[in-house]
C-alpha cells in the first residue's frame, strides 16, 4: 500500500528549514503504509514541541499515568505531575518543598500559589516544550491559575481531555490495583468509594471551566490500554498536525 502525502515545515523555537530532515519540509512524496506512520508521528513530535499543552483529567483509577507515559512518548511533551513535583521538592529540601510539608503537616491544604510556584519552576527546566498536566487543576480556582500562569507565558490550555470510566469499572480497576500497589487505602472498598465522590464533587466541576472555553475532549476510558491510547491520539492530532 502506497500512500501520497504532503507534510508540511515545522519550525521549533529558533530552528530553521534546514534544521529538519526533509520529510518536514514542503513536498509531495510516496511513502509505503509503514513508513508514512513512522513520519506522521515524528511530524506530530515536532508540532507537539511547539508548546502544546495539555490537561490529562479523570477519576482515580481512570489510568493517567499509563496512558500519560504513551502521551510523552509519542507526541514528546512534558509530564508534569503535581505529586510527584511536591514529592521531588520536599525529598530534596527546597524551600518550596519545606513551605508546602509545614502545610501539609498540619494537616491543611497547599495554596494554590505554591504549587504554581512549584509547576513554574518545574516547567521552567523545559523551555521550548509543551506540557501534559496530571493531576492539576483539581478545583476551578486552580485551573484559573493555571491559565494565568500560562497566559503570563504567552501560552494555554490547548486541551482538555477526559478518561470517562463508569464508576463499578473503577472500582474494579482499584480493587485490583491493590493487589500489586501495596497500598492498603487500595483495598479497602469505602476508600475507593470515597475518593472517587471526592472526585464527583470537588474535582469534576473543573470539566465545566474547561467546557466553557470549548477545550473539553471527552475519551471513552475502557478498553485496552492500546485502545485508549488510540482514541487520545485521534484527539491529538486533531490539535497538532496540518494535513
Amino acid at each position: 500500500m502506497l500512500i501520497v502525502k504532503r507534510y508540511t515545515v515545522c519550525i521549533v523555537g529558533t530552528k530553521g528549514l534546514d534544521d529538519f530532515p526533509p520529510f518536514y519540509r514542503p513536498q509531495f512524496a510516496v511513502y509505503s503504509a509503514i513508513e508514512h506512520q513512522r513520519l506522521q508521528t515524528q511530524f506530530n513530535v515536532c508540532i507537539f514541541a511547539a508548546m502544546k499543552n495539555i490537561v490529562l483529567f479523570g477519576p482515580p483509577g481512570a489510568g493517567k499515568g499509563t496512558q500519560s507515559a504513551h502521551i510523552v512518548e509519542e507526541f514528546g511533551l512534558f509530564h508534569l505531575s503535581t505529586g510527584d513535583i511536591f514529592r521531588s521538592n520536599i525529598k530534596g529540601g527546597t524551600e518550596l518543598g519545606i513551605l508546602a510539608k509545614g502545610f501539609m503537616d498540619r494537616g491543611e491544604l497547599v495554596p494554590d500559589a505554591v504549587t504554581i510556584q512549584m509547576l513554574e519552576s518545574e516547567a521552567g527546566k523545559h523551555p521550548g516544550q509543551g506540557y501534559i498536566f496530571d493531576g492539576f487543576p483539581r478545583t476551578s480556582a486552580q485551573a484559573a491559575s493555571l491559565d494565568a500562569f500560562l497566559d503570563a507565558k504567552g501560552q494555554q490550555i490547548d486541551a482538555m481531555i477526559a478518561l470517562e470510566v463508569p464508576e463499578p469499572e473503577l472500582r474494579d480497576r482499584l480493587a485490583g490495583r491493590a493487589e500489586t500497589s501495596g497500598r492498603p487505602d487500595d483495598a479497602n472498598p469505602e476508600v475507593i468509594q470515597n475518593r472517587i465522590d471526592v472526585y464527583n464533587a470537588e474535582t469534576a466541576p473543573v470539566a465545566e471551566h474547561y467546557r466553557a472555553q470549548d477545550k473539553f475532549q471527552g475519551v471513552d476510558g475502557v478498553g485496552s490500554i492500546e485502545e485508549i491510547f488510540i482514541r487520545i491520539s485521534e484527539v491529538l492530532n486533531s490539535l497538532g498536525t496540518t494535513a
